[in-house]
C-alpha cells in the first residue's frame, strides 16, 4: 500500500517538476502538433488497455485519461506560460494521481479500500492546497497599483 502511494507520489512529481522551468517557450504550430500528438497517445493508450480485463482495464483507462489531461496542461502552460496556466497544471495533474489511486484502490476490500482512498484524498487535498499556496504566491509578486500623485494646492495670493 505505501509503495502504491510512494510511486504515485514520485510520479506526480516527475510529471510536474520539468514543466515549470519553460513557461511561454511554444510556437502555434508546435502547441498544435503537441495538443494532436496527446490525442494521438491518449488513443494508443487506450487501445492497449483493450487486451486488459476488469479492474486492471479501469487502472489502464484512467492512467491513459490522466496522462492525456496532463499533457494538455503542460502544453497549454508551455504556450502561454500565464500562472492561472500554471495552477491548472497542478490540478490536472493532482486530479489524474488521485483518479488513478482511487482506481487501485478498487482491488481492495472492507477497511483496506476506505484506508486506500483516504490516502488518495489526503494526497489529492494535499496537491490542491499547494497548488492554491501557489497561486496565491504568484499574486503577491504582482506589482501594486501606485496610487496616483495629489495635486498641488495653489496658495492665495496676498496671505498664508
Amino acid at each position: 500500500m505505501q509503495k502504491l502511494m510512494l510511486f504515485t507520489v514520485t510520479l506526480l512529481a516527475a510529471a510536474v517538476l520539468p514543466s515549470y522551468a519553460t513557461a511561454a517557450t511554444l510556437s502555434k504550430a508546435d502547441y498544435n502538433t503537441a495538443k494532436t500528438r496527446a490525442g494521438a497517445d491518449h488513443k494508443a493508450g487506450q487501445a492497449l488497455c483493450v487486451a486488459l480485463k476488469d479492474n486492471a482495464r479501469d487502472i489502464c483507462s484512467a492512467e491513459a485519461r490522466g496522462k492525456q489531461k496532463v499533457a494538455l496542461a503542460e502544453v497549454e502552460f508551455a504556450y502561454t506560460g500565464k500562472a492561472v496556466d500554471g495552477n491548472k497544471l497542478r490540478v490536472v495533474t493532482a486530479e489524474a494521481a488521485f483518479a488513478v489511486a482511487k482506481e487501485k484502490c478498487d482491488d481492495l476490500a472492507g477497511n483496506d479500500k476506505d484506508l486506500c482512498v483516504k490516502k488518495a484524498k489526503a494526497n489529492k487535498a494535499t496537491q490542491a492546497a499547494q497548488a492554491a499556496q501557489a497561486a496565491s504566491g504568484v499574486a503577491a509578486l504582482k506589482p501594486a497599483t501606485v496610487p496616483a500623485m495629489p495635486t498641488p494646492r495653489k496658495e492665495k495670493k496676498g496671505g498664508c
